[in-house]
């Protein structure tokens, strides 16, 4: 995570909630972007759409400005 950069307001409505905010590190940006994906397609859904998108990157990939890979896998 050391080599990304986040900036960004959300803004998300759904039934009778509102979520603004405001984040500034991956680790919010991923917490706020589960939240919103379960809200969506519900908990099990939500696991499986994560596992796939996962499943495209290397299991021991370092990170930006660490690992000098690229993070998906190749092929």
């Amino acid at each position: 995570m050391a080599g990304v950069k986040v900036r960004a307001s959300i803004e998300a409505k759904w039934d009778d909630q509102e979520i603004k905010m405001s984040v500034s590190t991956t680790g919010e940006l991923a917490a706020l972007a589960v939240r919103l994906l379960v809200e969506e397609v519900g908990t099990d859904a939500a696991r499986q759409l994560i596992r796939d998108e996962l499943g495209v990157y290397r299991t021991d990939y370092k990170g930006a400005g660490i690992d000098q890979r690229t993070a998906k896998k190749e092929g």
